[in-house]
C-alpha cells in the first residue's frame, strides 16, 4: 500500500536543533528520527513525503538547520540542494 509521510521536525530535541517556531522541549534526537525515516522507506512504499516546520525567522537561513534538514530528507532517499539566498 502506498505510503504519504509527513514529519514535523519541533519534535526534535531543541537542544539538538533549536529555532522552531514551536519547539516541542526534549525530544528524540535527528540521527532517531533519521533511522525512523530509513525504516519506513526499507518497509513500506513510500510515494510522497513532507518535512515540516514553522521557523523562527532568524533561523530560517541557518546552516545547522539546513544540515539537519537535508540530513531528514537523504533518509528518504532525497538529495537537496540549497540555493544560496545571500543578497548582494
Amino acid at each position: 500500500m502506498p505510503v504519504y509521510l509527513h514529519l514535523d521536525v519541533d519534535v526534535i530535541d531543541s537542544a539538538q536543533l533549536p529555532g522552531p517556531r514551536f519547539p516541542s522541549g526534549p525530544g528524540p534526537a535527528v540521527t532517531q528520527i533519521e533511522e525512523c525515516l530509513a525504516a519506513v522507506c526499507a518497509t513500506t512504499d513510500v510515494k510522497g513525503a513532507c518535512i515540516a516546520c514553522a521557523w523562527l525567522p532568524d533561523r530560517v537561513n541557518d546552516q545547522a538547520t539546513r544540515d539537519a534538514i537535508t540530513r531528514l530528507a537523504g533518509a528518504l532517499g532525497a538529495d537537496l540542494a540549497w540555493q544560496d539566498t545571500a543578497q548582494n
